[in-house]
């Protein structure tokens, strides 16, 4: 958290009025990253002897043996409603993403596939907005057939696909299932997306 923190505020205070936004993109990518990894590492640091503690150590060992108090655990049954908990949200979260794979899928099985300059394109009645996933656009079949398509929306949509940009939302998504208690990874989500925008923006003009 503290990590994530840190580079939402290098974010904020320094790149979100930058034009560079291939470099905003991967800079956000490598923050999550980097926030997961760093805490998974075991740090050692050496420090210098210390007389003072040294001598306060010796003095604690001369000392008669002192009772110890023991402090009881947390009930067993209180951690185990905690994961449970856990265990539920996430498993909440993890059929919410198969079951949105799965409309996709449903989509591309069900609509016709149409290979233009733009790229490969499934036309379908379910689709209402045109959107891409992965190496796919989909797009309204009303507005194919009534040719009311905006080449400025499927240039938009090119670039999502050009750029890959589904493999960052994917990671994201994947992310919030065992970190859906992480509330700046929602907020890394917004702004990974909006800098997508920007960029398929930047390549449609």
């Amino acid at each position: 958290t503290f990590l994530l923190l840190i580079f939402c505020l290098i974010f904020k205070w320094n790149l979100e009025s930058k034009k560079s936004l291939q470099f905003i993109r991967y800079y956000l990518l490598a923050s999550i990253v980097f926030a997961l990894a760093v805490p998974l590492f075991d740090f050692q640091f050496l420090v210098p002897h210390n007389k003072i503690v040294e001598t306060k150590e010796y003095i604690f060992d001369q000392l008669p043996n002192i009772p110890v108090i023991i402090v009881e655990n947390v009930p067993e049954k209180g951690i185990s409603i905690l994961a449970m908990l856990y265990v539920f949200v996430s498993s909440v979260f993890l059929m919410r993403f198969l079951y949105n794979l799965f409309k996709i899928l449903r989509i591309k099985k069900s609509g016709k596939k149409v290979s233009t300059s733009f790229g490969n394109l499934i036309i379908s009645n379910k689709v209402i907005a045109p959107f891409t996933f992965y190496n796919t656009i989909y797009v309204s079949d009303v507005e194919w057939k009534s040719k009311a398509l905006n080449p400025a929306s499927l240039y938009h949509e090119q670039a999502h696909v050009k750029q890959k940009h589904s493999i960052d939302i994917l990671l994201v998504e994947a992310l919030k299932i065992v970190l859906w208690c992480q509330p700046l990874i929602y907020y890394f989500k917004r702004i990974i997306q909006e800098n997508h925008e920007y960029l398929a923006d930047e390549f449609s003009l």
